[in-house]
């Protein structure tokens, strides 16, 4: 199930300014739905959304510049950082970490690149259970 917010909520909720918000209504960068109060409508945002544009400003890989150059293998990533296994492959399949090096079969990750995506990766998921199944259609 989405989860909508109303304006106030939003501000309350997330690291966010009211003028920054609503800069982000006007342009359609996340999305909105309307409730009818029956006296009027007011939007709400969809929370996932607002989590996502909140993370990617506030979060950077430069700030995980002191972990740069140290080298781990993939479960030592997965225990290090909480992130499964299958999704550090994803990551790699779809180009967002990459293999930089291998020692013997293991394949080594640098540890700066797994924070960064480890932390914008849970700053993203505000609510748990989120996307556990694929739908077939519309959400």
């Amino acid at each position: 199930m989405k989860l909508y917010l109303t304006k106030q909520r939003a501000l309350e909720a997330h690291k966010i300014n009211e003028a920054e918000l609503d800069n982000l209504l006007a342009r359609d960068d996340i999305k909105t739905i309307l409730i009818d109060y029956g006296s009027g409508h007011e939007p709400a945002i969809y929370n996932d959304d607002l989590a996502a544009y909140v993370a990617e400003r506030d979060i950077f890989p430069e700030q995980f510049n002191h972990l740069r150059g140290r080298f781990l293998g993939m479960n030592e990533a997965s225990l290090l950082y909480g992130v499964s296994l299958s999704t550090l492959h994803k990551w790699i399949e779809r180009g967002e970490l990459k293999i930089q090096g291998r020692d013997g079969l293991k394949k080594l990750l640098d540890e700066a690149d797994v924070a960064y995506k480890a932390k914008l990766s849970d700053a993203k998921k505000m609510r748990q259970g989120k996307k556990v199944f694929k739908s077939s259609g519309g959400d």
